[in-house]
C-alpha cells in the first residue's frame, strides 16, 4: 500500500494528488451556471467551480455569461479556457453542455467529455 507522501504535490492545495495508474483522479470541479440577475431578469455566468460549492457561492474561475432575455439569447464564452478546463477533467453540466454546442464548442465537448 502506497502512502500519501508517495504521490505528487498538488500545486494548488500543496496536498499530495492522488493518481492511479498515471492518471489523475476524477476531479470534483463543474463547469456549470451560477445566477447574478435580480427577480424576473435572469443572467447568468459560467464558471468554474467545486462540485461542493453552492450554485451562487465560491468558484474558481468565471469563463463566460449567458443572457436568456436576449432575443436571440446572448452567450459569450472564452474557449481557450473552456478547451483548458475539458481536458484537466472538468465536467460541464447538461445546460452548460447546450450551451457550449451552440456556441460551436461540439467537437470539442465530444471529444472531452
Amino acid at each position: 500500500m502506497s502512502s500519501a507522501s508517495d504521490f505528487p504535490l498538488c500545486p494548488r492545495f500543496r496536498k499530495p494528488c492522488m493518481v492511479k495508474g498515471g492518471e489523475s483522479t476524477s476531479m470534483a470541479v463543474k463547469i456549470r451556471l451560477a445566477r447574478v440577475g435580480s427577480k424576473k431578469k435572469p443572467f447568468y455566468r459560467i464558471i468554474v467551480s467545486d462540485a461542493r460549492a453552492p450554485r451562487d457561492g465560491r468558484f474558481i474561475e468565471r469563463i463566460g455569461t449567458y443572457d436568456p432575455k436576449e432575443d436571440p439569447p446572448r452567450i459569450h464564452v472564452d474557449t481557450e479556457r473552456v478547451k483548458e478546463w475539458l481536458q484537466k477533467g472538468a465536467q460541464p453540466t447538461p445546460t452548460v453542455l447546450q450551451l457550449l454546442k451552440r456556441v460551436g464548442l461540439n467537437a470539442i465537448v465530444k471529444k472531452e467529455v
